[in-house]
């Protein structure tokens, strides 16, 4: 059901609630991220439930709405807080300095172990997460090497990498070249994307690349947003047959668009070598992806002097 599914055709319409572009969990997500991130964005319930309903297709029970304004709503809002919140590059360089702490942990398991519950957890195995909270992962319990404190330090102090170079529609002069796929596929790809990384660490001056630990160069690649399709359907009227979504709005154009416009990848490293981090991400950025950044724009964007 979590995957959309059912094996009984008359309970798809469950399999829905639980997974689909209008589920339980989108209705949660979407208005509680919004309104605890200041976004005015409605997403009309009482209209939606009253809208709802179920009806067979192709032998399916499936789930409908009766007017697609409510499904307008949720999806919009969803493309909205993806650029306003899930991509917003402070919230992409914590992701990313997070993965980071927790790949050089993996790495060096002998020295970086987080002992919790009588584990040593190095994070090896997708298990070793559910021993650990996040309160207790960021309690400030002292535990790993120079990096790992370095990190749990700029943690706990909200003391964040800085932006050196952002790769967008706004900064990149080939943006509409087919170079532009090669790197939002990075991230599908996060080994590769780990390469691109320690390619712009090695590109830098050997005095600079003493003075920073590889995993302090970090790239962040977001996922371009998903809207899915698949089992789910308007009815505008209990007499006409259900009609899939992308009838009505096309989603697969939405998504493309997104990924044309808004989409932002940034380069990120301590705020001293701002700008021999930027020079040589460029360099890579060009070399290994085809993709020409223009310093300037990139500058006024990241605010790099």
């Amino acid at each position: 059901m979590i995957l959309g599914r059912h094996p009984d055709p008359q309970k798809l319409f469950l399999a829905q609630i639980v997974s689909s572009p209008y589920d339980a969990d989108k209705l949660d997500y979407i208005a509680r991220d919004s309104l605890n991130c200041g976004l005015a964005l409605t997403v009309d319930l009482p209209r939606f439930y009253s809208m709802i309903a179920t009806t067979t297709y192709n032998e399916y029970k499936v789930l409908v709405l009766r007017n697609y304004v409510p499904l307008e709503q949720i999806l919009f809002s969803k493309m909205t807080l993806y650029g306003s919140v899930y991509h917003h590059h402070k919230v992409k360089c914590l992701d990313q300095m997070l993965r980071a702490m927790v790949m050089h942990i993996a790495g060096n398991p002998a020295t970086c172990a987080f002992n919790t519950r009588g584990q040593a957890l190095a994070f090896q195995h997708a298990v070793d997460f559910l021993y650990v909270t996040d309160d207790e992962f960021f309690s400030g319990q002292a535990f790993g090497d120079k990096v790992v404190k370095g990190f749990h330090d700029r943690f706990r102090r909200r003391d964040l990498l800085a932006r050196c170079v952002e790769i967008s529609r706004r900064t990149v002069v080939n943006w509409s070249s087919p170079e532009r796929k090669s790197l939002i596929d990075l991230s599908a790809k996060p080994a590769q994307a780990v390469e691109l990384e320690r390619a712009i660490y090695e590109q830098l001056p050997a005095a600079q690349r003493s003075t920073a630990h590889p995993s302090e160069v970090l790239l962040s690649v977001p996922k371009p947003p998903k809207l899915k399709g698949g089992f789910a359907f308007i009815q505008t009227d209990q007499h006409a047959a259900p009609e899939p979504i992308e009838q009505y709005f096309p989603l697969e154009q939405w998504t493309d668009s997104y990924s044309h416009s808004k989409w932002k990848s940034f380069v990120y490293a301590p705020g001293s070598l701002r700008q021999q981090v930027r020079d040589a991400a460029i360099d890579v950025i060009r070399e290994r992806l085809g993709l020409e950044v223009d310093k300037d724009k990139s500058n006024q964007a990241c605010h790099v002097s």
